[in-house]
């Protein structure tokens, strides 16, 4: 009965820790990086929010995101891919950072680098 009792307790434990980090979404921005060498230099803006978490194991988590560029020079670009795990910062939130290139268009792509907004954990109530 001990036995059942602690594997209740880890699952409890465990599915407290999914639902937590379960119920959150980042949303990030930034400017890419200047196009290469060949094309008309110039760069483009970004916004997005993140979709809800991939545990990965040890209570760490990572998100997919995926979004379009502004237009500049008459042509946009596709951002997608997987940030880091959580960082934990102090006062209890997390981030998260990711860094990329863009779709190819007109023959270039972007670097960009991203790190997204603070979630701050929620505070348990003491009963």
């Amino acid at each position: 009965m001990t036995d059942r009792k602690a594997a209740v307790r880890r699952d409890t434990r465990t599915d407290e820790r999914l639902s937590v980090t379960s119920r959150h979404v980042h949303d990030y921005s930034g400017i890419t990086m200047d196009s290469g060498a060949g094309v008309s230099i110039h760069n483009h803006q970004f916004s997005g929010s993140t979709d809800i978490p991939i545990m990965v194991g040890d209570g760490k988590h990572v998100h997919r995101y995926n979004n379009n560029t502004t237009v500049d020079r008459n042509h946009i670009h596709v951002m997608e891919g997987t940030t880091g795990v959580n960082i934990d910062i102090s006062g209890g939130g997390h981030i998260h950072v990711a860094k990329g290139s863009t779709s190819a268009k007109m023959d270039h792509t972007h670097d960009y680098e991203l790190s997204t907004s603070i979630v701050i954990k929620p505070k348990r109530k003491k009963y």
